[in-house]
């Protein structure tokens, strides 16, 4: 104050640049702080990416399915033709599957009949937004099974509780951890969990452990169960239409191992699927959309070892 008058503060530039960048560095570590960890994927969906890679739904013969689709019914009828070796022919036989599909918001059932005579049945109801109640039964002549489940969805975690008919009791919890680096380019994603399960027909407890890496480029996944099972599976991402996977299935107990190697290549109007496996097989899997929901579908697996080989032709309406 200078004669009774206040004189304008002067500022200091490096002071004000200093607190700017100050502030930035808050925000950005509150940011990152505040960044919602992704929810895992379920724990029997470890090595999703793998097997969709390398095992799609191959066929021998001829397949014809035809979906008539509405918002929420849809029939999804379907003939089959394979041949089948006789004592001097080869004779093809062709049967009849059917199957119905209701879908809504927060209710999906499915069910469908074989051409043995099984009737296969699944049920998915949200009932909250975090809780949902799954249903599998499979009906026969012989004998039948059913099994109920309950998902829970958590902020960054997900548990699963299984009951099923011949006193089966299983129950699995998977916990995202955050191990995110402060690099733009780098947001991993680590996913641990364990499992445990009572099979009533053997009177035997079975314990196990799992873990899954992800992020932008590859995915991979490890589960290994007390019955001897151990499972790896490695996806990397080539391109944003290719994919390369491998998965290793090993029992310690039987010593029984396989190894598998695919590619999913995804282009405008197809996809193609293929995978050679330890044992020499070879298999692939292509869909060529040809119209607006008309597509084809062929199918080959040959086995050199063997000296087997197998082929499908098939087309898919109302997809």
């Amino acid at each position: 104050m200078v004669g009774g008058e206040i004189l304008p503060q002067t500022s200091n530039p490096q002071k004000e640049e200093e607190q700017k960048i100050k502030n930035m560095d808050e925000e950005e570590e509150q940011k990152i702080k505040n960044m919602d960890l992704r929810c895992p994927v379920p724990y029997e969906e470890i090595h999703r990416e793998a097997l969709t890679t390398l095992y799609p739904d191959l066929f021998e013969g001829l397949r014809f399915d035809f979906k008539g689709i509405n918002q929420r019914f849809s029939l999804s009828p379907a003939v089959l033709t394979e041949p089948k070796e006789g004592s001097e022919t080869i004779i093809c036989t062709s049967y009849y599957e059917s199957g119905a599909n209701f879908l809504d918001s927060r209710l999906m059932i499915a069910a469908r009949v074989m051409a043995d005579g099984k009737l296969n049945a699944s049920l998915k109801c949200d009932l909250t937004k975090d809780l949902a109640l799954k249903a599998n039964a499979q009906f026969s002549q012989a004998q039948c099974h059913g099994m109920v489940s309950f998902d829970y969805k958590g902020e960054h975690s997900r548990t699963h509780l299984q009951l099923g008919n011949g006193a089966l009791v299983g129950a699995n919890y998977i916990q995202g951890i955050d191990s995110r680096i402060r690099l733009p380019s780098i947001t991993p994603c680590l996913s641990l969990g364990s499992q445990v399960f009572w099979g009533g027909q053997h009177r035997k407890p079975a314990t196990g452990i799992g873990a899954r890496f992800d992020n932008d480029k590859m995915i991979v996944g490890w589960n290994t169960a007390s019955t001897g099972m151990f499972a790896f599976s490695y996806v990397q991402k080539v391109s944003g239409k290719v994919s390369v996977a491998f998965d290793n299935m090993y029992n310690y107990k039987s010593g029984e191992e396989t190894m598998s190697v695919g590619c999913d290549c995804v282009f405008k109007q197809c996809r193609l699927r293929g995978k050679i496996d330890s044992n020499g097989r070879v298999s692939g899997f292509l869909e060529q959309q040809l119209n607006k929901g008309l597509n084809f579908v062929f199918s080959a697996v040959v086995d050199a070892k063997r000296k087997d080989s197998r082929f499908g032709f098939g087309l898919s309406v109302g997809r």
